[in-house]
């Protein structure tokens, strides 16, 4: 089966919580689900266009004395119903690519201190996460809104791959020190 393209989904489903504009799309990804969705400018104004031109979505001019005119884009009927009936179907596994553990997989042909180095700046990596995550979570307490506790889940996940990461490279570091 082909994979399809999943950035229509993020912004069919940023779109159901309410209007907004590609720059504003792209903002809401990158301050609330950037942790673990990527969107830029170069994918969001495609698939725009072409989910209007597909009825999902339709656009407004949207002016102001401070701003220039942008289009304000809402969700359609269809375009809700397209989102609804992809939330039902089981997710893809994504591919993995993970660069510090390609790199530690080949880590015997590099200096030890090296592969070391790298294992300590993964661990701070994630507790600089962890801190940011305390943040977000903060933020979320703070809004009223039905949505908050499945905002919580996703949280709750990056959060614990943070815990488990630093738990991992405590460990590796440990048995790096013991091999000859």
């Amino acid at each position: 089966m082909p994979k399809t393209n999943k950035t229509k989904y993020a912004i069919l489903g940023l779109l159901s919580l309410g209007p907004a504009s590609g720059y504003d799309l792209k903002k809401t990804v990158d301050g609330n689900i950037g942790f673990f969705w990527n969107e830029n400018f170069g994918h969001i104004y495609p698939i725009l266009k072409r989910l209007e031109k597909d009825g999902l979505v339709k656009s407004v001019i949207s002016e102001s004395d401070n701003y220039p005119a942008k289009n304000v884009y809402t969700l359609t009927s269809a375009g809700k119903g397209e989102f609804l009936k992809w939330l039902r179907e089981s997710p893809e596994e994504p591919p993995i690519r993970n660069e510090m553990l390609l790199k530690l997989f080949f880590g015997r042909q590099n200096d030890r201190r090296e592969v070391e180095s790298m294992l300590l700046a993964e661990r701070k990596r994630n507790e600089e996460l962890l801190a940011i995550y305390g943040e977000v979570a903060k933020k979320i307490s703070a809004v009223k809104s039905d949505d908050c506790s499945y905002w919580n889940f996703t949280l709750m996940f990056g959060m614990r791959k943070s815990e488990m990461v630093i738990s991992w490279c405590d460990e590796t570091l440990d048995l790096l020190k013991k091999l000859k």
